[in-house]
Parts: C-alpha cells; structure tokens; sequence
C-alpha cells in the first residue's frame, strides 16, 4: 500500500512537470499567455529568461525611465550555476529580474505562487509592491535574509502587467531563484498548495509512525540496535521535510528564522550519513570495509559540527564539496549491497530493492542542486521506499517470532506434560535414593573410621573421641587416660610362625581389649602392632589397674592359643591441666619406651 502511494505521489508529480514542459515559457522577459485560459490551466510557471540587472536594484518605474542594455537571466536558477556576459556571477550580491506577462484576457483576481528566494526579495506587479521577505540591500550589513514564500493574490490593471523582483544575497552560497515562481487563479494555486501540503504531510507522517514503531521495538529489545538507528534516521527525516515543504509558512503557522532553517536543512542530511552508514554496516559487517567507513563518517560528523558552529555563509559553502564527496560515499555504500547480494546474506535483496531507490532519489536530488540535471526533487519518496522495505523486514522479523513463539509453545506444553509424569517417579526415586545415599554414608562413615582387620577403631576414629574427651576435661575437668599397647617380639613372631598367625594375635588381642574397656572407653588400633586404649571418666590409679587386667588377659588368652608366649608392653598416662593431646600421647609413648628398656611383659605410667 506504502509502495502504492508512493509510486501514485513521484507519477503525479512527474505529470505535472510533463504538462509544464508544454507551457510558454518566459522569452528575453516577454510571456505571452494570449492563447491560455487559466479557468482550464489553472496555472503556469513563471520560467524561462528574464531580463536581469546584475548588481542593481532597480524598481518598476526606474527601470521604465532608463534605456540601458538588458541582459537576461535562466529562472529559476542560482546565481553561482549561471554565465552574466560570459562571466560567472559572484555569490553573494543584489539583482533585479524583470518579466512582462500578456493575458488572453484582462481577469479580476490572479495569485501568484512565491518560494523561498535566496536569501531577500520585494516583488513588484506593476508599479505596486506585492510581497517581499527580509530586506533588500546591495550591503551585508544592511540585508536581512528571511524565507517568505506564500501565495499572494492580486488584480491585473490590463491585459498585460509586469513581473519585478528585487533580490539580494550576502548570507548563503546560493542567491536567486531556488524554485518556479507560479502564475494563475487564486482558487487553483491555493488548491495545488493544498495537495503537495497533504503529500508532505503524509510523507511527516510517515516518518513519525516508522519513529515510534522503531523506538517501540527498541524499548523491546535494546540489544538490536538497529531499530533505534531507524527511529534516528526517521526523526531527522520528519523535522527535514517540515522545514524543506514550508508547510508552516504556507500556512502562515510558523516563520523559520532564516539562520535555524538553514541549519535545520543542511544538519539533517550532514548528521544522518553516519546513521545510514552504521545501519548498513550492523546489517552486513561483513561486507563493508570498516575503516572506509570510518572515514565517511569523520567526514559527515566534522561537516556537522561546522553546521552546528558557523554561520551560514560559512558552513553553506562547503556544501557543494560534500555533495561531491556524498555520490562516491553512496556508490560504497551500494557496492556493499551488491556484495551481501551476491553472498546470499539473510534480507539483502529487499534491502537492495529499497537501497536502489533511495540511491537513485539521492543521487538525482544532488545532481539537480548542482544544475547538472533538470528534474524533480525526489529524496524523500526514496527514503519512504527505503523505510518501508526496513519495516517490513521487522514486521516479518516479529510475524516470525510470533510463529516461533507459537511452536515453543506446544514444545513447552509437550515437555511440561512429561516433566510431570517423570517427576511423580523422580519423588519415589529420590526417596530410595536418599535412603540408599544414607546407608552409603553409614558404610563409608564405619569403613572411614574403623581398622578392616580387628574391627576396632582406626587413629582417625580414635582421635574423634579423644578430642571429645579433652574438650569435657578443658570444660567440666572430666579426667581421661591414655594407654598405648605393643605387642612384644611382634616381627620376631612373624618370622617364626608367618603373617596369618600375627595376624590372628592382633585381631585376637584387639577383641579382648576391646572387651575389657568397652565400660570405661574406647579401644583401637593405633598402627602396625601398637594399639591405643582411651579411659574416659578415669583417674590414673585405676587406669593402671585396667591396664594390667589387659595386659593378663592377653597373656594367658593368646598364650594358651597358638602355644607361643604372647606378651604386651603398656604405657598409660593421665591428662593434665595445660596438656595438649599431642603432649598426653608423647608422655604414653615414652612410658612404653621405658617399659620396653625395662624388660617389656609390664605396665609403666607417666
């Protein structure tokens, strides 16, 4: 539909060019409208060659009185893209053109249609003054530049009256007729006024609904930032056609400060080329050269500055080089294109499509300011195409994503139904898991701490119940003992009887210590054949007494066993305020090493 009016909008204009080539034009300052009937044509283009007066302001009637020679000038047309007497014209001066129009006859009310003229001008009809913007002076000091288009009615005294404009220009690069000047019935101008406000009106809003479209897909996902250089671009776009229609003067809303227009125009072409330019480059990185692109966008931003920092006269010069500059900038930026095309990249050829219209507009309207060719200002249907292609991509992104998000769904409902039927089993399964993890830990906890071959305690599991031990001795003064076991001989009784039979004499005397202690503490394995016996809640006077209990037992037990003298060698000790365990465990040691020097079989304290 976008596509549709736009196409509708560039033919209707393209018409109204077609049907103006075949109107009289302006001839050495004569128009000769004998043969046109404005109740059928409706209006005519004040174009064609009027007589000129370079660097004099001469007004009806001092013209009139003076028989100089006449020169004539191409309107509209800028003073800098025209030849005055085989000379080019300076830019900055002051003119007055001149035109004699002759009716078919003498009508009661014309109008006529007056653009922006560059950059100050007073029109005459006849004799009177019927419009004028800003003020006209051959001085800089003394001329005001103001934009003041606007359609201005009047009534022809005859069938023939003459056209006289004044102009000056000391503030911009260009001065002298920037658009056509139109003649015809008030009704008619007003009409046509009408309807290219309601094209620029709808290309405003345009831009402002692909604006806030963008922004809202931006607020939506932050990450792409390619929405948000899309609302950028269609922003400036807005505020660039409502300065460049003159939708305001026209309607007599709002007059532009020359100086603001200006630089509201220049501004939004300079500051969107690095939008463009990271736009397409976001959109394929992989087929632009990064520091071409660099460069583009150094050029545009220091062009932008000088926009926002200079005067007119200053920043409006350097505007011809960066158009220049601008058409090998696009034809990068197209070969990038044609590059994403051909490598197949995801949305190319759409983008290519609107691409190709923009550039062509783009190209067209650079060529056109520079008087290279004579056509139509088309920039902004190329944008609107352009735009139109970004948003569909996006309308098809989220149809897409709507389908997506649709298929999830049902893969999500599938999944959450089987997630409910496996988690009815996973509770039982964690249940028979757990009770069997507890029993594991129970296993590893006794197999962590207990010695495989007597089955008593091991140093690790010892120490636990020692600390404990200490602890209630630092806090209540419950008194322990400790005493450290050695078999006599041990290595002597493996060599003679072997391993198995040691091996039966430790587990054999593990049991009975373990037996005799099991109401006074704890009994285990120390390493290799020396045990340890923890005696809590006991004095040292009767730990001695276990102590040599143990010792008998062992004796006759395991004697009357293998039929080899089993004997032990004891060392016991009592903890004492200040001790440490490692000093509790030193004192035992030493006792069994004197017990041992005094002739093993016997028990020693310390």
């Amino acid at each position: 539909m976008f596509f549709s009016v736009v196409v509708f909008s560039v033919l209707v204009l393209v018409g109204d060019v077609v049907k103006d080539k075949s109107l009289p034009t302006v001839i050495k300052g004569q128009l000769d409208l004998s043969k046109i009937d404005f109740y059928q044509t409706k209006s005519v283009p004040l174009d064609g060659d009027w007589s000129f007066y370079w660097q004099e302001l001469r007004k009806p009637q001092d013209i009139n009185e003076e028989n100089s020679s006449i020169d004539f000038f191409k309107v509209p047309s800028t003073w800098n893209t025209q030849k005055h007497r085989g000379k080019d014209l300076a830019l900055h001066g002051a003119a007055t053109y001149q035109a004699e129009v002759t009716l078919n006859k003498q009508y009661e009310r014309l109008a006529i249609r007056i653009p922006s003229i560059g950059t100050a001008y007073q029109l005459y009809i006849d004799d009177q003054l019927l419009a004028e913007g800003g003020k006209v002076a051959f001085d800089a000091k003394d001329s005001i530049a103001k934009y003041h288009p606007g359609i201005f009615d009047f009534s022809p005294q005859s069938e023939t009256f003459t056209i006289t404009v004044l102009v000056s220009n000391h503030q911009f690069q260009w001065g002298g007729f920037w658009e056509s000047l139109r003649v015809g019935l008030p009704s008619e101008l007003f009409k046509q006024q009408y309807a290219k406000g309601f094209r620029n009106s709808f290309l405003i809003a345009v831009f402002i609904t692909v604006c806030i479209f963008n922004l809202i897909q931006f607020s939506l996902n932050p990450t792409n930032r390619l929405p948000l250089l899309v609302a950028l671009i269609s922003a400036s776009l807005a505020i660039r056609e409502l300065e460049a229609s003159q939708i305001l003067q026209f309607s007599d809303i709002y007059y532009w400060n020359f100086e603001a227009g200006v630089r509201i125009s220049f501004l939004t072409f300079a500051a969107t080329t690095p939008i463009y330019m990271l736009y397409f480059y976001y959109m394929f990185p992989k087929d632009y050269y990064r520091s071409v692109m660099i460069f583009i966008n150094a050029v545009a931003i220091t062009y932008s500055l000088i926009i926002l920092l200079t005067p007119s006269l200053l920043f409006s010069t350097f505007m011809p080089y960066f158009q220049v500059f601008m058409i090998p900038a696009l034809l990068f930026l197209m070969s990038g294109i044609i590059l994403a095309v051909i490598r197949k990249r995801p949305n190319a050829n759409l983008l290519f499509v609107g691409s190709m219209m923009l550039f062509t507009c783009v190209v067209n309207d650079i060529l056109h300011s520079m008087n290279v060719i004579d056509t139509l200002i088309l920039s902004s249907f190329g944008l609107v195409a352009f735009l139109m292609c970004q948003n569909y991509l996006t309308y098809t992104y989220f149809i897409n994503a709507g389908i997506e998000n649709k298929v999830l769904d049902v893969r999500l409902k599938e999944r959450n139904e089987k997630l409910e039927e496996l988690s009815s089993t996973l509770e039982h399964q964690v249940i028979q898991r757990t009770s069997e993890l507890a029993r594991a830990n129970q296993k590893l906890e006794v197999l962590v701490n207990e010695d495989p071959l007597t089955c008593l305690l091991n140093r690790r599991g010892l120490m636990q119940h020692i600390n404990q031990a200490k602890q209630e001795f630092d806090v209540f003064q419950r008194p322990f003992c400790l005493v450290l076991i050695d078999f006599d001989h041990f290595k002597k009784l493996n060599d003679q009887l072997g391993h198995d039979v040691g091996d039966i004499v430790l587990e054999t005397g593990g049991i009975i210590m373990k037996g005799m202690v099991k109401e006074h503490g704890f009994a285990g394995r120390w390493g290799g054949e020396e045990f340890l016996v923890l005696l809590t809640d006991c004095e040292i006077k009767e730990g001695k007494k276990i102590a040599e209990d143990i010792r008998e037992q062992i004796y006759f037990d395991l004697t009357s066993q293998i039929k080899h003298s089993i004997t032990i060698t004891l060392g016991i000790t009592q903890c004492r305020n200040g001790d440490t365990i490692d000093m509790c465990l030193k004192r035992t040691d030493l006792a069994l090493y004197e017990g041992k020097k005094l002739g093993r079989n016997r028990v020693i304290s310390a």
